[in-house]
C-alpha cells in the first residue's frame, strides 16, 4: 500500500493546523501551502474535503483561516483518509463487474485483499493526528538547544 500525495498533503496541512491550535491561531490556506510546499489549488481541494467531513473549519475575516474542529487526539488516520475520498466515490469492486466473471482464483485474491485491508485498517486505527505530531516533535524539535 502506498501513501498517496493527497493523503500526505492532508496530513502535512493538519500537522500545521495542530501546531497553530496550540498557539490559539488559525492559518490561511496560502500560509499552510507555503510552509509545507503544497500547491495552493491542490491544498484548496484537500481542505474542502476536510471541511466537509468536519475535521477543519474555515473562518472568514482579517484573522480568518483554517482551524481544527477538535483536538488532534480525537482525529484518527482512517477518518482523515475517508474524508479525502468523499468526492472520489471509492474503489471499483471487480466482483460487481459483469464483464469479469468471478473465478475461484479471483475469489481467493479478493479474500486475501480483504484481509490486507482489514490489517491495514487496524494499524491505521492505532494512530491519531496527535501521535503523528508527537513523533514529529520528538524527532525534530522546533527549538533546538545550541551549546557554545
Amino acid at each position: 500500500m502506498e501513501l498517496s500525495s493527497r493523503i500526505e498533503y492532508a496530513l502535512m496541512a493538519l500537522m500545521e493546523l495542530a501546531a497553530a491550535r496550540q498557539r490559539g491561531a488559525s492559518l490561511s490556506l496560502s500560509e499552510i501551502a507555503r510552509r509545507q510546499v503544497i500547491p495552493d489549488r491542490y491544498l484548496e481541494k484537500i481542505l474542502a474535503n476536510l471541511r466537509l467531513s468536519g475535521i477543519v473549519q474555515s473562518q472568514r475575516g482579517a484573522r480568518g483561516g483554517y482551524i481544527l474542529t477538535r483536538s488532534p487526539q480525537q482525529i484518527t488516520l482512517p477518518e482523515i483518509i475517508r474524508s479525502l475520498s468523499l468526492t472520489h466515490g471509492g474503489p471499483v469492486d471487480a466482483r460487481n463487474d459483469l464483464s469479469n466473471p468471478m473465478t475461484l482464483e479471483r475469489q481467493l485474491l479478493h479474500e486475501i485483499w480483504q484481509e490486507v485491508r482489514q490489517e491495514h485498517q487496524e494499524v491505521l486505527e492505532q494512530y491519531t493526528l496527535a501521535d503523528i505530531c508527537q513523533r514529529r516533535d520528538t524527532t525534530h524539535p522546533s527549538n533546538p538547544m545550541y551549546y557554545i
